[in-house]
């Protein structure tokens, strides 16, 4: 009985330590993230909205609790690779552009996923941030995948990286309201876009605008 309860404890005190290295890491990701975004302080905090927009969908899409933190890092971290650009590339939307820039700029979820890959704990976030730019219809970056071979966690990234970049303008080159950023991704629907994760999207915004409402 006594060795019972000795076991018991033990098990309780590796729980409570498990729970408090679990959180000072996020943490200490959260942090990282603050950090990447000085560089560029007109996305100040929309890794962090990116993140938490993400975790939920991936929550709402049955995903396991190790995937939705996989998700959750990547969204905090999802610019990591960008840390080596020119400060001229960065303020400028994608759409605007020249071939060479985008060349130049395509190239950080690569860059991105093997800044990670030395932390085993990132290697799942890492793989989901280099496949967050491919698109469904095949016509993404880097790998060309397309459909279901893009990690369920990727599709989700893309869309709530896509909905908050076009709110703050570095989409388009100028910003979206929110009802035309919820167009665009209405009309991505098959293309650009997973088919369940827009749709958990859009479920998802209309439930905290009636919310609000409702307030």
């Amino acid at each position: 009985l006594a060795r019972t309860s000795e076991l018991n404890q033990t098990m309780q005190f590796l729980e409570v330590a498990h729970e408090t290295l679990k959180k000072s890491f996020i943490t200490s990701v959260r942090v990282f993230s603050n950090l990447i975004e000085m560089r560029n302080l007109g996305r100040s905090g929309h890794s962090r909205r990116v993140a938490e927009l993400s975790r939920t969908l991936a929550q709402n899409l049955g995903m396991s609790a190790a995937e939705v933190q996989d998700v959750f890092i990547a969204g905090l971290l999802l610019d990591i690779g960008k840390i080596g650009l020119p400060d001229r590339l960065l303020d400028k939307p994608f759409n605007s552009l020249n071939v060479d820039e985008r060349s130049e700029v395509s190239k950080y979820p690569v860059k991105g996923e093997m800044a990670l890959m030395a932390l085993e704990q990132l290697h799942g976030a890492a793989k989901l941030i280099r496949s967050h730019r491919e698109r469904f219809d095949g016509t993404g970056y880097p790998d060309h995948l397309s459909g279901l071979s893009i990690p369920l966690g990727a599709r989700i990234l893309a869309i709530a990286e896509d909905y908050y970049s076009a709110l703050i303008g570095t989409s388009f080159v100028k910003p979206l309201m929110p009802a035309q950023a919820l167009l665009m991704i209405q009309d991505g629907k098959g293309k650009r876009y997973d088919l369940s994760a827009a749709n958990a999207l859009l479920l998802e915004l209309n439930k905290s605008s009636t919310a609000k409402n409702n307030a």
